[in-house]
C-alpha cells in the first residue's frame, strides 16, 4: 500500500506540474 500511496503522490505531482505549465503556455 505504501508503494502504490507514493506512485499516486507522484502521479498528482506530475499531473500538477502538467497543469501549471499549460496555464502558463496558454496566459502568453
Amino acid at each position: 500500500q505504501d508503494v502504490k500511496a507514493g506512485a499516486a503522490g507522484m502521479f498528482v505531482v506530475r499531473l500538477i506540474i502538467l497543469l501549471e505549465l499549460a496555464m502558463l503556455f496558454y496566459s502568453y
